[in-house]
């Protein structure tokens, strides 16, 4: 079962730009959207720890590289395009229909 969550990071740990792009190599990860500096929605049935571990061998741990993978639950609020909502809320099902 897919879940949503959330990728945020540091400059010094990668560009948001970078992480996309990543992530699009990830089989597992079905979708992911991008609206907020740093920070990448996504989903998949990996677990935080997981995707955590691919960004650390694809990007390196050192001084200043830090970053958050953090599964999104249902207790959650804000002001999000419409296709953030829809991957939050549908991570099995994450693209809006055209």
């Amino acid at each position: 079962m897919s879940k949503a969550y959330l990728i945020v990071s540091s400059n010094a740990f990668a560009t948001r730009k970078s992480v996309q792009e990543y992530l699009s190599s990830v089989p597992s990860i079905t979708y992911w959207y991008a609206c907020l500096p740093n920070a990448v929605f996504c989903s998949s049935d990996l677990s935080a720890h997981a995707i955590a571990k691919g960004l650390e061998q694809r990007f390196g741990t050192g001084r200043g590289k830090r970053f958050l993978v953090t599964e999104i639950g249902v207790n959650k609020q804000g002001r999000l395009p419409k296709e953030a909502w829809w991957l939050l809320n549908n991570p099995s099902s994450p693209r809006l229909s055209k």
